[in-house]
């Protein structure tokens, strides 16, 4: 996977703010403007959601140890 985002004026370095457009072989998805760590678990998520699709075991993480 690659996880790509802008940067710039509202996200990216010196924000709160940023958002992710993530690849992988046969497909891609927007994770659009939020707060960082809202967005670094929803990057998190969506790893383990492609890893549970190739058929390997998630690990479950509770909420607040990711944070």
């Amino acid at each position: 996977m690659i996880a790509a985002n802008r940067v710039g004026t509202g996200q990216g370095f010196d924000s709160e703010d940023n958002a992710l457009h993530v690849i992988w072989a046969g497909g891609e998805r927007e994770l659009p403007l939020t707060g960082k760590t809202r967005l670094a678990r929803q990057l998190v998520a969506l790893i383990a959601e492609r890893f549970q699709d190739r058929g390997n075991k998630v690990i479950r993480l509770n909420a607040k140890d990711s944070a």
